[in-house]
């Protein structure tokens, strides 16, 4: 098991939340740029600095629907932190925090098989594929799952 705490950012963190999403930029995720945008996204989402051996390695976000849903709007780990179980101890503990909340929603690209596979790994489910999604001219699958299994 890997040992990852969870930091809160907030208003003042929007250039190190730049930083995490600059980094995460390539064909399946298209990064939130530009402070305006950032500190929007800060201000309607719960965005959390994600810390591994007490070095900041990534971010998650997420946000409350109002059909019942958590939806992980934002997920990402630096490139040379990837493939050491940082992302799935970091899912799980969202997905603890929230023990009571059966419904857990994300849309992520449909070649990115790794996070597509660490999803469903954890009981998510695709419900739909969608082309352009986002604007970007690139399709996304909108996966969810059944019950939390934790």
């Amino acid at each position: 098991m890997v040992d990852i705490l969870l930091k809160k950012a907030g208003a003042k963190d929007w250039k190190e939340v730049e930083f995490f999403e600059k980094n995460a930029a390539c064909k399946y995720y298209f990064p939130i740029n530009w402070e305006d945008n950032i500190k929007e996204f800060l201000k309607h989402s719960y965005v959390y600095f994600i810390v591994f051996q007490e070095k900041t390695v990534g971010l998650i976000s997420y946000k409350f629907e109002d059909d019942g849903f958590v939806y992980i709007n934002g997920f990402n780990v630096l490139p040379e932190h990837r493939r050491k179980g940082i992302a799935t101890e970091t899912l799980k503990k969202i997905m603890w925090i929230f023990e009571c909340q059966k419904k857990f929603r994300m849309v992520v690209h449909p070649d990115n098989k790794p996070v597509i596979i660490l999803y469903m790994k954890q009981n998510f489910v695709i419900k739909w594929w969608k082309n352009n999604y986002f604007g970007d001219w690139q399709p996304r699958l909108l996966i969810e799952t059944v019950d939390n299994p934790l």
